[in-house]
């Protein structure tokens, strides 16, 4: 961008303006280090329906990533999975389903998230997946003022744990799996850790044994919250892409807290199913 108003003798906000309206975009080691993410993510949770490398991943463009290139091959797998979690040391934790998937095509996958935080600016790659990835993921997947994300970030209010879902995998049974066995067991894991710090504080904690209770209740509570959203949202659940993904997601608004946008679009469209104005929709049908 400063090469080009330099050039041009132009302003950089005259320039961006240019470049938007021509629909040319500056891609940049960050962009293509996001990019590397989003599809690994697609990799980690078997997705075939990805599209491969962006035709903007070039060595040319992004020498940061030369080892790379050359091994880029389509983000497909053999056996697609349900779901994934940021939760490290889970089984299927979305960073390790990441890391599995970049070793699976040679490459050092420590090596290639180092660089990659190293270009977005950030010391842990699950910042990023905590706040940025799912918005950018919807921007991609969002054409013709349509709106079709294929993986969705569901979370507590603070994002500090969330679950990413496929949507090619989604079952009507989805969320009773989601309750049961991810964030129910996830709780019940983070009470014994509460149990055991107040037995270790004893009757009179000292300051950091007592930010330490209270952080560990403040996760309690998010995660109670969650638990109790999903479980008023899956006897309802009955998924159906026919409808759209908006309206098949509708009914997860309150989950989505890490995009506002996205949930402030989910929320209105619930509204108006619940007010009959898609009663054509098979997910309006199944209620009623």
């Amino acid at each position: 961008l400063e090469l080009a108003c330099a050039y041009f003798d132009a302003h950089p906000v005259s320039v961006m303006r240019a470049a938007r309206c021509a629909d040319v975009r500056f891609y940049s080691e960050a962009d293509a280090a996001a990019d590397l993410i989003e599809a690994a993510i697609g990799g980690a949770l078997g997705d075939v329906t990805s599209q491969g490398v962006p035709r903007e991943w070039s060595a040319e463009k992004c020498p940061v990533f030369d080892p790379i290139w050359g091994r880029c091959t389509r983000a497909v797998a053999e056996a697609p999975v349900e779901l994934l979690v940021d939760d490290d040391g889970h089984p299927q934790d979305i960073v390790s389903g990441i890391h599995e998937f970049l070793s699976a095509r040679g490459w050092d996958p420590h090596q290639v998230m180092t660089e990659v935080a190293c270009a977005l600016g950030t010391a842990d790659v699950r910042e990023v997946l905590r706040r940025g990835m799912f918005a950018r993921h919807l921007a991609r997947f969002s054409a013709s003022r349509r709106k079709a994300p294929i993986y969705w970030q569901l979370s507590g209010a603070s994002g500090r744990y969330s679950v990413w879902l496929y949507v090619h995998r989604l079952t009507r049974d989805s969320l009773f799996h989601l309750q049961n066995g991810v964030v129910g067991p996830k709780l019940a894991h983070e009470e014994r850790q509460l149990a055991s710090l107040v037995q270790s504080a004893g009757g009179s904690p000292s300051a950091t044994e007592r930010k330490e209770i209270a952080a560990q209740q403040a996760v309690i509570e998010e995660l109670r919250g969650m638990l109790d959203e999903v479980k008023r949202v899956a006897p309802l659940w009955n998924p159906n892409l026919d409808d759209g993904v908006v309206l098949t997601m509708a009914p997860l608004w309150r989950l989505v807290p890490q995009c506002k946008s996205w949930q402030k679009e989910l929320m209105a469209k619930w509204d108006e199913l619940a007010a009959g104005k898609y009663d054509w929709a098979r997910f309006a049908m199944h209620l009623w």
